[in-house]
């Protein structure tokens, strides 16, 4: 078996093995043979981010940075209930703040156009063509949408259709 070293999501450094079926070369000495080094270098390079990748998922979740657990437990819940045409706020304005948006899900009771908006300013836009549409955009570390500085984060809608949902923001410099 090769040793590899590789770093978790806090820095701390863990050596592991890797299995290696037997009558086969090492990866590095098979690789040599059949490839060019671009491509050696390449599928290594692949090989280190599946290691990194197992590294942050076999990572607990108290050991993940502060800043990321902080980031999500302070989020602002919006929920909204929007049965007529026109535009409301989901966020209100704040003076030089930015209001970003990390997770948004809503519903449609019948057809219509929904538009997500800083201020007056449209930043999606979805079609609905009939009742039973669904819109889920799940957590993201980096947010999905941000509204200019000192604007409200707005629902707009075309028609009258019942539309519900919640936005979870930030709201900041």
């Amino acid at each position: 078996m090769a040793k590899q070293t590789a770093r978790n999501a806090i820095g701390e450094s863990y050596e592991f093995e890797l299995p290696q079926e037997p009558g086969r070369k090492d990866a590095a000495a098979s690789l040599s043979s059949a490839f060019s080094v671009e491509d050696r270098q390449l599928m290594l390079d692949v090989k280190d981010q599946l290691v990194a990748t197992h590294t942050l998922l076999s990572t607990p979740a108290g050991a993940l940075p502060a800043e990321s657990r902080q980031a999500t437990a302070d989020l602002d819940r919006h929920v909204f209930s929007v049965a007529a045409a026109g535009s409301v706020d989901l966020v209100a304005a704040v003076v030089a703040q930015i209001h970003r948006v990390y997770r948004l899900k809503f519903t449609v009771g019948a057809a219509c156009v929904v538009e997500l908006r800083s201020g007056a300013t449209v930043l999606e836009r979805w079609r609905f063509p009939a009742a039973g549409g669904v819109i889920v955009l799940s957590f993201s570390s980096f947010p999905w949408y941000e509204t200019a500085a000192g604007e409200a984060l707005v629902l707009g809608t075309s028609t009258a259709a019942q539309v519900d949902g919640s936005v979870e923001t930030l709201t900041g410099p």
